[in-house]
């Protein structure tokens, strides 16, 4: 067990050993002797770094360095400079030889992934959605690495990508025009490593408005009827989901019908769709009409089938919802 004085704060601290450490280091179980610092602290680097350990000592008469991957310290042969350059994750030991007595220094050197960050392609922030969702192209970045060990973020300017520095929020608010956003994918074991190479343009599009009734009805005697867009716009696509590619169709049969229209600008497509809802309604039937008049308020009651569902008008009069008419000349 090391202990490093982290804090420079001498406020002391004790100390509480268990299990079976007086049995098996009966004679160094409490050596409190102090291990010198010679090689610094832990060193996180990138893959692609270059560590250079600096054991040089002013009255060394020889250097022994060893390497320890997870089964124990060994020497490594031939290793006898003041300087050795680490290309391997490991603990890292050098023994200094002096004739004042002998120094031995560990480092633990840990080397993170490099990321790289893969091409991205430009997308569309359609009008209408407050946001966009940054979140959709971290796959794109990623690529077949792991989002559990590199993290993706987006930022304004390439100086903010590099540093890492004001980074956009996942829901982005939608803006417009055509915006340049910068890419940083960075390890999570290590922020020094990351990639700020890549780019893409988010464009603003208008989103079509499919401003039409959702509700549709059919008449029992009436061959059709057309739904959907009166006036399309040439600039968009149109798909329905019965197969038609026009921005109204004329239906004859009762059920759901989808119009999804897209507009697209440069390989990019910005969609809205809506359902509208057919139904089937059939002819009013008018039962009996009931007439009080030669009176001061003269009444016409019409009875139908269904008191519900239609509305009323007596001649050329304004239509009302109640099947009673009052004040009849």
């Amino acid at each position: 067990m090391l202990l490093n004085n982290f804090s420079n704060n001498n406020s002391g601290f004790s100390i509480q050993f268990s299990g079976h450490i007086f049995v098996t280091n009966p004679f160094d179980a409490l050596d409190c002797s102090i291990i010198n610092n010679l090689l610094g602290p832990p060193i996180a680097a990138c893959e692609n770094e270059t560590v250079i350990l600096d054991a040089t000592t002013v009255d060394a008469l020889s250097y022994s360095w060893f390497m320890d991957s997870g089964s124990g310290f060994t020497l490594l042969s031939g290793e006898t400079g003041s300087t050795y350059e680490v290309s391997t994750s490991a603990n890292y030991r050098v023994e200094v030889a002096r004739s004042a007595g002998n120094i031995i220094s560990d480092v633990q050197v840990f080397f993170s992934t490099m990321p790289v960050a893969n091409t991205v392609s430009n997308d569309a922030s359609c009008s209408g959605l407050s946001v966009y969702d940054l979140t959709k192209k971290d796959s794109e970045v990623l690529g077949s690495q792991s989002a559990n060990e590199f993290l993706v973020s987006y930022h304004l300017t390439m100086a903010d990508a590099v540093d890492g520095a004001n980074a956009l929020p996942k829901q982005y608010p939608t803006q417009y025009g055509s915006q340049t956003i910068y890419v940083r994918l960075t390890s999570i074991s290590n922020s020094r490593c990351f990639d700020a190479s890549q780019q893409f343009q988010l464009v603003n599009l208008e989103t079509p408005s499919l401003d039409f009734s959702s509700e549709a009805f059919l008449c029992e005697d009436n061959a059709g009827i057309t739904i959907g867009l009166e006036n399309g716009s040439s600039n968009y696509t149109y798909q329905w989901d019965s197969g038609e590619t026009t921005s109204s169709i004329v239906v004859s049969v009762a059920g759901e019908y989808k119009l999804t229209a897209t507009n697209t600008q440069s390989g990019l497509s910005c969609s809205a769709a809506k359902v509208v809802n057919v139904l089937t309604s059939r002819p009013p039937q008018i039962i009996d009409i009931e007439i009080e008049d030669l009176r001061n308020n003269n009444t016409v009651t019409v009875i139908t089938d269904n008191l519900e569902e239609y509305e009323y008008r007596l001649d050329d009069g304004a239509y009302q919802s109640g099947h009673k008419f009052y004040q009849v000349e």
